[in-house]
């Protein structure tokens, strides 16, 4: 940019965009929340020649100076915005960095051209290009430095270094150097030629630079191209157009305003649209209208004001566009993490339900009911299980265990338990031996130490139960006497005390009488501890369950499961075949 320069956006823009490529392959790979790729490197590059590219930028920069002058002369008004600025900026960014030089080559001949046309010293020329070079070089590398990956401006984190590199940074250093060379020649002092420049080279990369960029950035939440982003399309003309020709200046805040509720509603593309058809009427407006620029005060203190609020107002807009734009990506990865966690949900209960015999049991002297209640939390498979099986030789063989542990590990310890436990128990002579050999077999799974088991065979013909303990809590006995604790004596659970006895402890069952069998979950609460009184309780709870016309069901105890730990609970009812 030059102090005098004053362009509007013109059809270049479009032809420059195709020219730096919107790499629209690269957006589409980048992860949610990932990096993506380099900028500015071999993976985020333009696809265009490199000459191709830097002709186009010649040609927009040409163009565009032109544009500035014209307007200028037409409206007797300093610098507006340059496009120019927007041009080069986008083309760095948008193209391999080993193509730079021949970009900035453009921007050195284009400007140094221009000023000759426009009655420039050799010298004031080559120190006004040298400006112009290096404010999009320190732009796009701030962005390069900070933004590991394709620019794309419906990031937050992107927008922020965009608007720290390629709004702020960039301008400010090309506008000290331009300032510095003007004054150096006779012309206004620093500060002010400083200010109009660097005003004007801020909004030529947000609107013109943001268009172009924009283009190649994440999806839109809703296409502009529709009914109601027609609306706002033909509504930011009305009311600029209305604004700038028959009332006054600060109530741009009301067409601005429109540009951050495009971002909110449609997106980065739609700020970076609306913005620039605003910045456009208003140019036309200027044009067309005669009057002041805001009323009391100078054209150019009203000139300063208006770009003010185009930069606070597409910031905003940007800001915002990318703010919902990421929330809208959270809400998509959080339905996606549910939906997967159902899925495991669903996988990692089909099987446990795979790893434990159906919850309806029936033989020629028994019927039974299991039910497993995971806990609150975790996967919901652990290492507690039931199995209920007649025996070949016709005892009925009942067990429910208990692995340390949750989850997936616990489950697979737990089957590997259970299954050698139901093919030993075919071969022992009762409770007592069983726990022995599940003690042997514990010590070579892993994971399986510590286990608690609860162990019953019965004898139809003579209507006994044999059961041991290994650590388990007591069963509870329903007959007709009432319910009553199977607590015999208990032996430490497996593979802690492996060569002391297993006592075991024989009880006559009546006819129809019934055992229930349950895991700690039952029992335990969070602390770890069994609360005094609970066994009774559970008991009662039992009897009153009994006493309904439905009879006693597991499902009636299962609000006594604690949340903290997983919890089967076992119901078999004994015939015997005798009274």
């Amino acid at each position: 940019m030059v102090p005098s320069s004053a362009p509007v956006p013109g059809a270049v823009t479009d032809l420059t965009t195709k020219a730096l490529g919107d790499d629209q392959d690269d957006a589409n790979d980048m992860k949610l929340f990932g990096a993506p790729p380099v900028v500015g490197d071999e993976k985020g590059s333009a696809r265009s020649s490199p000459w191709l590219v830097g002709s186009l930028v010649a040609v927009g920069y040409v163009l565009g100076s032109e544009a500035a002058f014209r307007f200028a002369e037409a409206t007797d008004l300093q610098a507006v915005f340059f496009i120019p600025s927007g041009i080069t900026f986008a083309a760095l960014v948008r193209s391999r960095r080993a193509d730079w030089w021949v970009v900035l080559l453009a921007v050195a001949v284009a400007e140094f051209g221009q000023d000759l046309r426009a009655g420039l010293s050799v010298a004031q020329s080559v120190g006004f290009a040298a400006a112009n070079v290096a404010e999009p070089l320190v732009g796009a590398a701030i962005v390069l430095a900070r933004v590991r990956g394709r620019l794309d401006l419906s990031r937050l984190w992107h927008v922020r270094w965009f608007v720290v590199g390629g709004v702020v940074a960039g301008p400010a250093v090309g506008a000290a150097i331009g300032a510095l060379v003007d004054r150096g020649f006779g012309g206004d002092s620093v500060v002010t030629t400083f200010w109009q420049w660097w005003l004007g080279d801020v909004l030529g990369v947000l609107l013109v630079g943001g268009p172009l960029l924009a283009a190649g950035s994440g999806p839109d939440r809703r296409s502009l191209w529709s009914g109601p982003g027609a609306v706002v399309i033909i509504g930011a003309v009305v009311l600029t157009a209305t604004v700038l020709t028959t009332s006054d200046l600060p109530l741009m805040f009301i067409v601005l305003t429109g540009v951050v509720v495009a971002g909110a509603w449609f997106g980065v593309r739609a700020v970076a649209f609306v913005s620039a058809i605003v910045a456009l009427t208003a140019a036309a407006a200027f044009v067309i209208g005669d009057g002041a620029i805001m009323v009391g005060v100078s054209d150019a203190t009203g000139l300063v004001v208006i770009k003010l609020k185009f930069l606070v107002f597409t910031t905003g807009g940007l800001v915002v566009a990318a703010e919902m734009y990421e929330r809208d990506l959270l809400a998509l990865e959080r339905a996606r993490l549910q939906i997967a966690a159902a899925e495991e949900h669903r996988l990692v209960t089909r099987f446990q339900r795979l790893s434990l015999p159906p919850e309806q049991l029936a033989g020629s002297a028994f019927t039974a009911e299991g039910c497993y209640m995971a806990a609150a939390s975790g996967l919901g498979i652990g290492g507690d299980w039931y199995d209920v099986a007649e025996l070949p030789d016709g005892r009925v063989y009942i067990c429910v265990g208990d692995v340390v542990g949750h989850g997936a590990e616990a489950a697979v310890t737990m089957n590997q338990l259970r299954v050698a436990m139901s093919v030993t128990a075919r071969h022992v002579e009762g409770p007592s031996a069983l726990l022995s050999q599940a003690d042997e077999i514990a010590a070579t799974i892993p994971g399986a130490s510590c286990s608690t088991v609860w162990v019953g065979f019965f004898d139809p013909p003579t209507g006994c139960l044999t059961y041991a303990s290994a650590g388990h809590p007591p069963g509870f006995l329903l007959s007709c006497d009432g319910v009553s604790l199977l607590d015999g004596r208990v032996s430490a659970p497996l593979t802690v005390v492996p060569d002391a006895p297993k006592p075991e402890t024989t009880v006559h069952i009546g006819r129809e009488s019934s055992v229930l069998l349950y895991t700690d979950g039952l029992i335990d609460r969070r602390d770890g501890t069994v609360v005094d009184g609970q066994l009774a309780e559970i008991a009662s709870a039992i009897e009153a369950l009994r006493s309904t016309s439905g009879g006693f069901t597991v499902a009636g105890l299962e609000s006594f499961a604690g949340q903290t730990d997983d919890t089967i609970l076992l119901h078999v009812v004994l015939r015997s075949a005798t009274v």
